[in-house]
């Protein structure tokens, strides 16, 4: 069957906003998406909405908080997966405060608990300075939430905080997607020393067998023995959260057991030896050239990819600099056309 050489769909990274009836999530919502749009006056949602960026790189997500729509939304907002939470609190409103950590903190630790949360206080032209109960208050949902952070700022009406919160969700985006990419190459590699490790053992124990009772003595079961054991230190030593500096330690600790052997199987008159034997220790000798060829070109395309990427994001700034720069109003003056406007010239 051919493949085809379609490009992969990719989900659009999903920020999905939280928050009670009147926070402020419409208007965030919609600057969020389109920076330049105009603010919206307040007004109910009623159920899920979504937005994509311009480059559908980014994918808002606004829920319906007010109280007529809220339990039609909240049937909704399990079913939802958030790559990042926002949850909107209003300004010195201590009922959206309140709101916000009893019934939208739960869903969202249940639901999507690797997924970072920002909280966000919005409507900030709207009042002079933050009450002593509103600070108080927000220090214990930050550590509700187990959130160090300061929340974010911002006002839909004056811009206040927007373009630094749009900074802070592309910032994390890129963190989550580099994890992403870092664990999968953990798995992937992971995978492979594992693969090789069950040869190993099976080995191990054909040699054990070729031996009989001494098998202990052979020096070739002692040196098939050792990997055995150094491949299960090293996989077991790796379990849990994986990333590209475990990735790294993995592939540095199988490289140093995998020298070993191959120091030993160089050692080793092949001649004087059964062909079983022989068999044995070349099977586990390509198996070795094998996983460290596959080792190798993985990283080489990690590498690619990642210097494809820094090439687009350069591209990318380019010509953004460039639209910004067409777009500028040009600010030139002819001086001759000035002195004729200017009165008591002539």
């Amino acid at each position: 069957m051919a493949r085809s050489n379609a490009p992969e769909l990719k989900k659009p990274f999903s920020v999905i906003l939280y928050g009670s009836g009147g926070a402020g999530k419409t208007a965030l919502f919609e600057k969020l998406v389109n920076p330049g749009s105009q603010f919206l006056e307040p007004h109910s949602t009623r159920g899920i909405v979504y937005k994509n960026t311009k480059d559908s790189a980014l994918q808002f997500v606004d829920t319906g908080g007010s109280e007529l729509n809220a339990p039609y939304t909240k049937g909704l907002i399990p079913s939802l997966k958030a790559d990042i939470s926002v949850i909107c609190v209003q300004a010195n409103d201590m009922l959206s405060l309140s709101e916000a950590k009893k019934e939208y903190a739960p869903i969202i630790n249940a639901k999507n608990n690797n997924a970072p949360i920002i909280i966000v206080i919005t409507q900030t032209d709207q009042i002079l300075k933050e009450t002593e109960e509103f600070k108080n208050g927000m220090k214990a949902f930050k550590d509700q939430l187990g959130i160090k952070e300061e929340p974010y700022r911002t006002s839909a009406l004056s811009g206040t905080g927007i373009k630094e919160l749009r900074q802070k969700i592309s910032t994390l985006k890129e963190q989550l997607v580099d994890y992403k990419e870092s664990s999968d190459a953990f798995v992937n590699a992971k995978q492979k020393i594992s693969s090789f490790h069950d040869m190993v053992k099976e080995a191990a124990l054909e040699l054990r067998t070729i031996s009989g009772d001494s098998y202990e003595q052979d020096p070739n079961y002692q040196a098939v023995s050792k990997i055995d054991t150094q491949l299960k230190t090293v996989l077991t030593a790796h379990d849990g959260p994986s990333s590209m500096s475990k990735k790294d330690d993995l592939i540095h600790a199988y490289k140093t057991a995998a020298q070993e052997f191959t120091k030993h199987a160089q050692s080793v008159d092949l001649k004087v030896e059964s062909p079983k034997v022989r068999g044995i220790l070349d099977r586990i000798w390509d198996a070795i050239v094998n996983l460290n060829y596959k080792l190798l070109f993985d990283s080489a395309d990690e590498v690619k990819d990642k210097q494809r990427f820094a090439q687009q994001k350069m591209v990318k700034e380019d010509l953004i600099a460039i639209k910004k720069e067409n777009s500028e109003p040009n600010n030139t003056v002819d001086n001759n056309d000035e002195a004729k406007d200017r009165p008591g010239l002539s």
